[in-house]
């Protein structure tokens, strides 16, 4: 961006920018924006949560390091967990690989956190529901799925 422009009365300001590919060529698409600069890891961050991802089921953390040389905050990991309801991988030890797979828990079952294991999904006390054997509803607790 370019020539910050602006106008108003009293109270209001408004400012635009004329998008240019460079300043000296004038008109155009606008600039790719730049990296956030960084001095010693003081604005470079890592995501504070896991965000769901793009894929079903997925949860993913990025996390960033300031790199001194260039002054700017790089993207240096990504570390994903399975989303409520998915097992696969563990919450506890999350990969850095989106390619490990996080599962449906069976009969839209849901699990408290992300687990590597079918037997953290459950059913909740007061589900109903059913299968290819009829109906059910559960009671008495959670009910958890078994290999």
């Amino acid at each position: 961006m370019c020539g910050a422009s602006g106008s108003g009365s009293m109270c209001n300001t408004i400012t635009y920018y004329d998008c240019k590919t460079s300043c000296s060529t004038g008109g155009g698409d606008p600039e790719e924006p730049e990296e956030p600069k960084c001095e010693k890891d003081v604005n470079c961050f890592d995501d504070e949560y896991f965000t769901r991802f793009y894929r079903d089921g997925y949860l993913r953390k990025t996390i960033r390091a300031c790199d001194n040389t260039a002054n700017v905050c790089r993207e240096v990991a990504e570390l994903y967990i399975c989303d409520i309801g998915y097992y696969g991988i563990d919450g506890a030890n999350p990969t850095a690989s989106s390619s490990v797979v996080c599962n449906r828990c069976p009969l839209n079952g849901v699990t408290s956190n992300s687990s590597s294991s079918i037997t953290a999904c459950y059913l909740w006390s007061g589900a109903i529901g059913g299968d290819s054997t009829g109906l059910f509803s559960i009671s008495g607790g959670n009910c958890y799925w078994e290999e």
